[in-house]
């Protein structure tokens, strides 16, 4: 929903004087006009009542403007019946009337514009507001107060893919320009097999107890939420993009990966030292050696592929070893909740999702094993 609205607004006790004040000029135009017709008094009376009032000038309101602006439509019978016309004041689509030439013959033409309304702060078309439920607790509002806000349009940064860290991903055959089906899990995911049950199921140890104790998949919310997306006119889901990071030695662990939660995600990459199609691996060289102590330049080449490759189609990016588990339906619903939708905002209103401007955000930290 657009509207017109102020920057700033007056006290409703003023705005209502101003609209009382402004009626009852209209008033006395009209009656002007039916005794005076089209004579040599017209313009004279039209700027006394534009001073006078100033046609919802400094001091005017919202409501006094929608009154002019609906003017040459007939909702001000006073200025129709003067032979006013209407039209547009450059770009903006607020019709403002303007006297014909036919009904004025005075040597000094009056009109009435927009800008002769002496607007103390101009109009501007902005989407409605959304306040939130609660407004963002004071801890927050520090950490994002110290973010500024961050264009969210793609800038293409891979400057020809000739140098780390984006030079992208090879394929196979060790050739580079290779681009992942990110979406080719989520399409064929799966089923869940294990021939080892009860050898993991049996070590109750404090993994074990935080995710049996303290943690629980919310599937009553999720399906809610999913309920309510599938409406007409129902908010969207987040959705998300997943990356694991590993070495070709550790791809025994991606398959229970795929079977479990990385299906759930809406993008889904494992980023190694070797592409493996049918594992969903991706080879993305990095400068450095493939070693933990240089993990920050693998990372680093990874964001910078999923950005190249994958920024456009999804809201938030994850990322983690191969030895993490993520509860990716209880991760979308705490995206969308209103803290984080209020923090990434701007901590004020939430989006609407017609936003040019977000304040980036981190989050994450390791959980306690003991909770």
């Amino acid at each position: 929903m657009t509207t017109i609205r102020r920057k700033k607004k007056l006290p409703s006790s003023d705005r209502n004087a101003i609209l009382a004040k402004l009626f009852l000029s209209v008033a006395f135009l009209w009656s002007m006009f039916v005794l005076f017709g089209s004579g040599s008094h017209a313009p004279e009376i039209i700027h006394d009542f534009k001073e006078k009032s100033s046609f919802a000038g400094s001091k005017g309101s919202d409501e006094s403007a929608n009154v002019v602006a609906g003017a040459g439509k007939g909702d001000v019978g006073g200025v129709r019946g003067a032979g006013a016309k209407v039209e547009k004041s450059g770009s903006n689509d607020n019709a403002v009337p303007i006297l014909d030439k036919g009904h004025v013959t005075s040597d000094k033409e009056e009109t009435i514009s927009k800008d002769a309304f002496d607007f103390e702060e101009e109009y501007e078309a902005e989407d409605e507001k959304i306040k939130p439920l609660k407004p963002l607790r004071q801890t927050n509002v520090d950490i994002i107060s110290t973010a500024p806000m961050v264009d969210l349009t793609f800038v293409d940064a891979a400057d020809n893919y000739d140098e780390d860290p984006h030079r992208g991903a090879t394929d196979e055959n060790g050739e580079f320009g290779y681009v992942h089906d990110e979406k080719a899990l989520k399409r064929n995911p799966p089923g869940f097999s294990s021939s080892k049950t009860d050898v993991h199921c049996d070590n109750h140890d404090n993994n074990y107890k935080v995710l049996t104790e303290k943690v629980f998949v919310d599937l009553q919310s999720h399906q809610k939420r999913e309920r309510e997306a599938e409406q007409d006119g129902g908010r969207p889901r987040e959705k998300i993009f997943c990356t694991v990071y590993t070495i070709e030695k550790n791809h025994d662990k991606i398959q229970p990966i795929r079977e479990t939660w990385g299906q759930r995600c809406d993008g889904f990459m494992v980023a190694s030292d070797k592409t493996d199609k049918d594992l969903g691996t991706v080879n993305i060289p990095h400068e450095g050696p493939e070693e933990y102590h240089n993990i920050w330049q693998k990372v680093r080449s990874i964001w910078s592929y999923v950005y190249d490759n994958y920024y456009d189609e999804y809201d938030w990016f994850h990322i983690g070893g191969d030895d993490l588990y993520i509860l990716v339906e209880n991760l979308r619903l705490y995206l969308e909740s209103e803290e984080v939708q209020l923090a990434a905002n701007g901590g004020t209103y939430l989006p609407n999702g017609k936003e040019k401007e977000q304040i980036p955000l981190f989050l994450g930290r390791r959980l306690p094993n003991k909770g």
